[in-house]
C-alpha cells in the first residue's frame, strides 16, 4: 500500500491539469497514489487525464456536479493510506514537496498537519510567506485561514479519528473551517519553503455580489466559534466591527481605527482569561493586525507616530531571531512616517 494519497478534485480545467497531474507524477517521492475526483466535467479534463498510463493515478468521476466540498468527502472515503496530500488540478507541486512533507511528519509525530510557502501564477505573481510556528498559526485563525489547501499533507487518522471532513455549509470557506478544527487535536507546520504554485486565473471564482457575501459571511463563521471560545459575547454591533478589522476596512475614519484599536486589546484581554491560545504568539498576531490597520488608517503623520509610540503592543511587532534587523524594522517604520 503507498504511503501518501494526493487527492485531486476536478473540473473543467482542462487548460490546467496536464501541469497539475505531471508536477505529481514527477515528484521525488515515488510511493504515492494520485485519487482524482472528476466532478461531472463538460470540457476535455477528462480526455487529458486519459493520456497518462501510469498505474498510480486512480480516476473517480461523478454522474452529476456535487461541488468541491462534496468532491473532497468523496474523495477522502476513497483514503487507505496514512497521509492524505491536497492538490487542485489548476494549481503545481515543486518536485520535491511530497518527499519534504512525509520525511517532517514522520519525523515528528506531534504534529497533525504539514503545509507549506506559496508562489501564485498565472495573472498574479507574489510569493505568500506563511508563518511556520504552531503557536503563532493557531493565533492566525482568529483573522484568516493561514494554510494554504493546495499545499497541505496530513495524517488521515485525525480526520477519521474525530469525524472531521470538509462542511458543505461553508462554501467557499470549507477548508479555513477544516484546518480550524484539525489545528485542535495537534501541532500544525508549514515548511518556510516554495512547494506550492497557486494559480490565479478568470475562471477561478466568481466575483458576484452574492458569492462575496458568502465568502464574508462564512468567513466569518469560523471567527464567530473561535470567539465563543475565548469567552466573547457575539452581539451585532461585535460582528460588524470584528468584521471591519479582519478585512482591515476602516473607511478612512478616525472614529474605525480607535474602535479597532480597542477592539484588538479586548481581544488580548479575553484570551489572557481564557488561556486558549499562547498569548505571547497571541499579542504577536494582535500587534501585526493593529500595525496594518494603523497602516490603512486616515491618521495624519504625526498622529500616526504617536500612535505607534504609544501602543502598548507595540514591542510584540516585529519579532524575529536577530535583534538587529528588528530593530532596524523598527526605525524603518519611524522615519516613514516622520519624513515620509
Amino acid at each position: 500500500m503507498p504511503k501518501i494519497t494526493v487527492l485531486m478534485p476536478v473540473y473543467n480545467t482542462e487548460k490546467y491539469i496536464e501541469d497539475a497531474v505531471f508536477s505529481i507524477l514527477n515528484q521525488s517521492f515515488v510511493d504515492f497514489e494520485l485519487l482524482i475526483i472528476n466532478d461531472a466535467s463538460t470540457d476535455e479534463s477528462v480526455s487529458k487525464i486519459g493520456k497518462y498510463t501510469d498505474k498510480r493515478i486512480k480516476l473517480i468521476t461523478n454522474n452529476k456536479n456535487q461541488g468541491l466540498a462534496n468532491v473532497r468527502n468523496i474523495g477522502l472515503k476513497h483514503v487507505n493510506t496514512e497521509y492524505i496530500a491536497f492538490l487542485d488540478s489548476d494549481d503545481i507541486s515543486n518536485h520535491r514537496r511530497l518527499e519534504k512533507q512525509f520525511h517532517f511528519l514522520e519525523n515528528n509525530p506531534d504534529y497533525v498537519l504539514c503545509g507549506s510557502w506559496v508562489k501564485t501564477i498565472g495573472k498574479e505573481r507574489h510569493i505568500w510567506k506563511y508563518c511556520s510556528d504552531d503557536k503563532l498559526l493557531k493565533s492566525q485563525f482568529i483573522f484568516s485561514d493561514p494554510i494554504a489547501t493546495s499545499s497541505v499533507m496530513l495524517r488521515k487518522n485525525v480526520l477519521i479519528d474525530n469525524n472531521l471532513f470538509f462542511d458543505t455549509s461553508f462554501p467557499p470557506c470549507e477548508d479555513y473551517d477544516l484546518w480550524e478544527k484539525v489545528s485542535n487535536y495537534g501541532k500544525i507546520y508549514n515548511i518556510p519553503e516554495i512547494l506550492t504554485y497557486y494559480r490565479i486565473h478568470d475562471a477561478q471564482t466568481s466575483t458576484s455580489d452574492e458569492k462575496k457575501k458568502q465568502l464574508i459571511e462564512n468567513d466569518w463563521r469560523v471567527q464567530r466559534r473561535i470567539l465563543k471560545k475565548l469567552g466573547v459575547e457575539i452581539e451585532q454591533d461585535l460582528e460588524e466591527l470584528h468584521k471591519m478589522v479582519r478585512w482591515e476596512i476602516l473607511e478612512k475614519s478616525r472614529k474605525n481605527y480607535y474602535e479597532a484599536k480597542k477592539w484588538l486589546i479586548r481581544l488580548r484581554g479575553f484570551n489572557k482569561k481564557s488561556g486558549i491560545f499562547d498569548q505571547t504568539a497571541f499579542t504577536r498576531v494582535i500587534s501585526e493586525k493593529w500595525y496594518n490597520l494603523l497602516k490603512n488608517s486616515s491618521l495624519s503623520k504625526k498622529e500616526l507616530f504617536s500612535e505607534y509610540l504609544h501602543f502598548p503592543l507595540r514591542r510584540s511587532l516585529f519579532l524575529s531571531k536577530n535583534k538587529v534587523i528588528d530593530l532596524i524594522r523598527k526605525v524603518r517604520v519611524l522615519l516613514k512616517w516622520v519624513i515620509g
